[in-house]
């Protein structure tokens, strides 16, 4: 590089440096202490601002719409987020019958068309960090038409829909969050052919499932801990246009997850002792997971440690090239590993397993 080249290149670094810092120092701090309103923080900040919501219990369900907003509270333990007797407007909210309203605690969403959904702009660069969400009618948090999105260290508990989920996402993390007691899954994605998600250091129990992937397709699971749900990891295709795949699950702790649940006519079938079920997805990779105590306390769609099968019957397809690969299984039933050899290219190798089905699978060193 010339002499002129390299004064030129330091002269563009350094007015970098000084533009970031301007950004930095243009961005402010939004505080919300008890018996304030978090909303009104919310429409006040402009692209990123933090919204610091102090040590305190919150009667509030919010909804962020504009770019790059950061949410922040003092910990799990000490700034919950609870319904109000009267909810506040929000995208997300739906109404189910006639002045009844399934509220979600916390609201993340790009443009939409609320009559026939067509997306605008999605939402960009939120954060959402150390809160607790719960007892809600709907989600804890829900991200819809988002992009570049995080929640992290957040506790969903007791919300009638999802703990933490997100519909058309790309680029979404969910890490180092605790999702406990939903009527639904602790964790979702799903109607996302390009997530590139990252669902990373998370806890989850007592859901009806730990991880629910559906029509979802890109991204990485791993050092997850389930136990106690329905069931732990679920990658589905139902026959939407969006496919599911190319998925990487890996080193995550999933056990006796055999609690029961009933299912209904309409929705998910019955669910109970099933540890990683690949049904109708596509490449999607299983390694060195630990899966470990699942036998079914009710009727199940689905039972055993890992589960690799078609979702034809639902509308989806048959499971192709999945690599199920170095895992440990054991105690399960009624097998450690289960395949219904459909579909084509899927590979079993090194498995730790006590039982399989076919029995070659456990054999394979």
């Amino acid at each position: 590089m010339s002499f002129c080249g390299r004064v030129l290149l330091v002269a563009l670094l350094a007015y970098a440096a000084v533009l970031g810092a301007a950004r930095a120092a243009s961005a402010d701090v939004i505080h919300v202490f008890p018996g304030e309103s978090i909303q009104a923080a919310i429409d006040a900040a402009q692209p990123g601002d933090t919204v610091r919501v102090h040590e305190g219990v919150y009667h509030e369900n919010v909804a962020i719409t504009e770019n790059r907003i950061r949410l922040r509270g003092d910990g799990q333990r000490k700034t919950v987020l609870m319904p109000a007797d009267e909810p506040t407007p929000s995208p997300c909210t739906v109404e189910v019958a006639p002045g009844v309203f399934l509220v979600d605690g916390i609201c993340i969403a790009g443009a939409f068309d609320p009559v026939t959904f067509e997306l605008g702009p999605p939402v960009k660069g939120t954060r959402v960090e150390r809160l607790h969400v719960t007892g809600f009618s709907g989600f804890g948090v829900i991200l819809l038409n988002a992009n570049r999105s995080t929640v992290k260290r957040v506790q969903a508990s007791h919300n009638e829909g999802y703990g933490i989920s997100g519909f058309v996402l790309s680029r979404v993390r969910f890490l180092d969050n605790y999702a406990h007691h939903n009527h639904e899954p602790g964790f979702y994605v799903g109607d996302s052919p390009n997530a590139r998600a990252v669902i990373a250091g998370n806890r989850a129990h007592d859901n009806e499932m730990g991880i629910l992937l559906r029509d979802a397709s890109r991204g990485r699971v791993h050092h997850n801990r389930l136990w106690d749900n329905c069931l732990g990891v679920l990658v589905i295709e139902t026959g939407a246009p969006d496919p599911a795949g190319h998925w990487r699950l890996r080193r995550n702790s999933v056990r006796h997850n055999n609690e029961a649940c009933e299912g209904a006519p309409d929705g998910p079938p019955p669910l109970s002792g099933a540890g990683i079920v690949i049904a109708g997805a596509d490449q999607v990779r299983v390694s060195r997971n630990k899966v470990l105590g699942h036998e079914a306390s009710g009727p199940s769609a689905f039972t055993g440690g890992i589960v690799v099968v078609s979702s034809a019957t639902v509308g989806g397809d048959d499971p192709n090239d999945n690599r199920i690969v170095r895992n440990t299984a054991f105690r399960n039933e009624p097998f450690d590993v289960f395949w219904d050899e459909s579909g084509t290219g899927n590979l079993f190798r090194a498995n730790r397993c006590g039982t399989s089905d076919p029995e070659w699978i456990c054999d394979d060193d």
